[in-house]
């Protein structure tokens, strides 16, 4: 078995029950905060702004629509991996927990 997908440890993926559509959105936001502009500190946290469309746009291989992909986001937020802080006209803040999946075995 190889120790990382999508840059993630796979062991804590398998334990945590993530499916592959799941590490790839938590990839492509990994991706985004090396974009300085995407960043807002609130609340001593980093947050990441997203919006749904621009998701979708960006990954269509997902193949899904913004109903599906809001119960994908809240589905990593109850797992622990996201915190949704607002979300206003099709934009949301997210703070991702990145360290758990980072963990290398």
């Amino acid at each position: 078995m190889v120790k990382n997908i999508f840059n993630f440890s796979q062991k804590v993926a398998i334990s945590e029950n993530l499916k592959v559509n799941e590490l790839l959105l938590l990839d492509y936001i990994y991706g985004l905060f090396n974009l300085e502009e995407k960043f807002d500190d609130l609340q001593e946290k980093y947050y990441c702004r997203l919006s749904y469309k621009k998701i979708l746009e960006d990954l269509p291989i997902l193949q899904i629509q913004e109903r599906q992909l809001r119960n994908l986001i809240i589905g990593l937020e109850k797992k622990g991996f996201l915190e949704r802080y607002s979300e206003f006209r099709n934009q949301l803040y997210v703070f991702v927990n990145f360290k758990e999946l980072l963990k290398v075995y």
